[in-house]
């Protein structure tokens, strides 16, 4: 099974990234992380080993059973068949011990080896899709996390900026509140402005914080390089992704568990018809009678089922509800696939809409603010326009920053979302 590499977002994530991020964590780092520590997947690489196994073990049915068997009986030779030795060994014509082996093999039995090998080998395979399921819910945990605290990091520092330019403000606003220009009422406004911005600043910071416990639980990592700054701009094009439905995540599982049904199914209906079986054996006695103290025998046999109290027609009733079902299954998946679809490109392009117009009123707020300003020092405006000025580009830079989040969480998601599978019959 091949997996899609997603280099085109992770790339146009790097490369939108500032120059002083060049020591942080990419993406891809921190999602690979996330899935190597993760307990979850090694818990599934072991169900994945199990499930391997169990197609050893029914492919095994295809070998002959060979045993050596040794015994020894006082009395009358025959009553010691229950020990289970068989073949010559277990013969009522030989007296004290006896050795041997003993061979057994189904020859035939018209798909029941097959059946059970054929839902062993999905079960194997559902065990590979529900790693790979796992794996894509760690990485976007994982992703998701990491774009939460850049989120927050971004917000600390729009509200530092926006601090220290209240700071700035206030320092100027005091010098001229003391040669009597202005009045102490107007001091204590903008020193209200200064702590609000610090307030958000303060608050944004905790938050980074909690991201951060939440990265390290998720990597293993506690190094703050794990958390860079969101990108100041977007990818010109979203990602190139195959449009299909059949080659996701949640459809490789519904496919797998479909197989299943399938293969119960051909191994419930087999329970009706005959088999075949073949023994041999060859060994000696210590005493015999009627025949010589080293033989051998060889036997075939055909079993054919009459009446089990209907159990094997209620198996073979419940395996096809039970194939049914995984065909409604994967149509539900096949539904809920497009649904997310939809929903996932819906917030890719408003969230990109929106951060586009955000970019646009931003520029324009920072330029209210630089003339705002520049009227108040000049005694030509008044300190509500600086105020609420310095407020928009507060609620400018924070409506940005979560554009920028909703973007990146959206089309990441999507992309993971996708694996290239190879097409099964």
């Amino acid at each position: 099974m091949k997996r899609k590499s997603i280099p085109f977002l992770f790339t146009a994530f790097l490369l939108s990234q500032s120059v002083r991020a060049e020591s942080m964590y990419s993406l891809k780092e921190v999602i690979d992380l996330a899935a190597k520590s993760s307990p979850e997947l090694k818990e599934k690489r072991s169900g994945k080993e199990a499930a391997e196994a169990a197609v050893k073990i029914a492919r095994a049915s295809y070998l002959p059973q060979v045993d050596f068997q040794v015994t020894d009986s006082a009395g009358f030779p025959g009553s010691s068949g229950m020990t289970g030795v068989g073949g010559i060994m277990g013969s009522p014509f030989r007296s004290g011990y006896a050795y041997g082996f003993a061979l057994k093999q189904r020859l035939w039995d018209f798909g029941r080896t097959a059946g059970e090998e054929s839902a062993a080998i999905s079960g194997s395979a559902a065990e590979s899709a529900d790693l790979q399921l796992s794996t894509y819910q760690i990485k976007v945990r994982a992703m998701r996390a990491f774009f939460d605290c850049s989120l927050q990091r971004s917000q600390v520092d729009a509200w530092k900026l926006i601090r220290q330019e209240a700071e700035t403000v206030a320092g100027e606003v005091s010098s001229l509140v003391g040669t009597g220009q202005r009045s102490v009422v107007e001091k204590y406004l903008v020193q209200a402005q200064v702590e609000e911005a610090r307030t958000n600043e303060l608050g944004f910071s905790e938050r980074v914080r909690g991201s951060l416990r939440r990265l390290s639980i998720l990597t293993g990592e506690t190094n703050e390089r794990i958390c860079p700054l969101l990108p100041k701009t977007l990818p010109l094009e979203s990602s190139p992704l195959d449009s299909k439905s059949e080659s996701n995540v949640f459809i490789g599982r519904a496919d797998a568990e479909r197989k299943i049904a399938h293969a119960k199914l051909s191994q419930a209906k087999a329970g009706h018809l005959p088999y075949l079986v073949g023994v041999a054996s060859l060994g000696a006695f210590e005493n015999t009678r009627l025949v010589p103290e080293k033989n051998y025998s060889v036997g075939i046999g055909v079993v054919i089922p009459l009446f089990d109290g209907l159990r094997t027609t209620a198996d073979v009733q419940r395996a096809e509800a039970l194939e049914a079902k995984s065909e409604h299954a994967r149509d539900t998946v096949l539904q809920q696939t497009a649904l997310l679809e939809s929903d996932w490109s819906a917030s890719v392009d408003s969230s990109r809409v929106r951060f586009q117009h955000l970019t646009e009123e931003q520029s324009k707020a920072r330029m209210a603010v630089s003339i705002a300003r520049k009227r108040y020092f000049a005694h030509q405006g008044t300190l509500v326009d600086l105020r609420e000025s310095l407020r928009n580009l507060g609620r400018t830079f924070t409506l940005l920053n979560e554009a920028s989040a909703d973007y990146w969480i959206s089309n990441v998601t999507r992309t993971l979302f996708k694996t290239d599978r190879e097409s099964s019959p």
